[in-house]
């Protein structure tokens, strides 16, 4: 990854096993959109040859405007990951996109 894709203040890491989080402070929702789709589009271009083609599907929360605390925050990131899957994959979904609302809603009862 280059170091262009990210503030050199931001930080990055692997939470899980295929999951990354990236922590992006003091940051607008466009700028936080922006950034996850330079992160989409430099993955996309990465491959171990020719014909494998990497994806990444990023849900995008932001604190305190959707959360206001940590662990809604990264709840809230996570199932707005799953609708970006669920969207068909190499997607970027915000915690409040209604899509993401939705699944949220119908995840609560047996969460």
């Amino acid at each position: 990854m280059s170091p262009h894709e990210l503030r050199s203040f931001d930080v990055i890491g692997r939470h899980g096993g295929e999951e990354f989080l990236a922590l992006l402070s003091n940051i607008t929702t466009t700028d936080a959109l922006n950034t996850a789709d330079r992160l989409r589009q430099r993955i996309s271009e990465l491959s171990h040859d020719n014909q494998t083609q990497l994806t990444v599907s990023i849900g995008v929360a932001l604190y305190p405007a959707d959360a206001d605390n940590l662990d809604e925050l990264f709840k809230l990131a996570d199932t707005a990951l799953y609708t970006a899957k669920e969207a068909g994959r190499n997607r970027i979904r915000l915690a409040t996109d209604p899509a993401a609302s939705a699944r949220s809603v119908k995840l609560q009862p047996g969460t």
